[in-house]
């Protein structure tokens, strides 16, 4: 199915609050002393990045330019 820039735009308007609580979360955990070989530690750093490749992707498939396809 082929979606409009508006619709990929306003997936990506909702994906990024997500990206900023996750970048939030990861600096509250590090000040609180978690370790980068805790697990839920890595899973939060996994979340972000992944939300963060999706931010990416779909502003790149919103271009007008057809970046990214």
């Amino acid at each position: 199915m082929r979606r409009t820039w508006e619709q990929l735009d306003s997936i990506r308007d909702r994906v990024r609050p997500m990206l900023g609580y996750f970048s939030r979360l990861e600096n509250r955990m590090e000040a609180k002393g978690f370790t980068p070989d805790d697990r839920l530690f890595q899973r939060v750093l996994a979340a972000q990045d992944d939300l963060h490749r999706v931010t990416i992707k779909l502003h790149y498939r919103a271009c007008d330019g057809g970046v990214g396809r």
